[in-house]
């Protein structure tokens, strides 16, 4: 089972170097906004069963700690597995 924290990564999905990652997002926005609007747009999808994997510890709710979300993780990669059409599906960025 695909667990939120902490970060499983997609086997065969390649990681970008950590030279190579970019610290500065284009996007201006909390982790709480992005989940939602992520988990949102997989709704919309008809996708089912949704899990956001990070390194961000997570409260029960699904709400990052606040004792985390005020640091910078060492490793900011993400993945989301979800259910398509009764398929196992995943997606992973960093």
């Amino acid at each position: 089972m695909t667990q939120a924290y902490p970060l499983q990564w997609p086997d065969g999905w390649p990681r970008t170097p950590s030279g190579r990652r970019q610290w500065k997002s284009r996007f201006n926005t909390t982790f709480t906004k992005a989940r939602q609007q992520l988990l949102s747009e997989l709704d919309l999808l008809g996708a089912k069963s949704a899990v956001v994997s990070s390194w961000l510890p997570l409260r029960n709710d699904g709400l990052p700690l606040a004792s985390a979300a005020r640091q910078r993780i060492p490793d900011p990669g993400a993945a989301v597995y979800f259910l398509f059409h009764g398929k196992s599906m995943a997606m992973a960025r960093d």
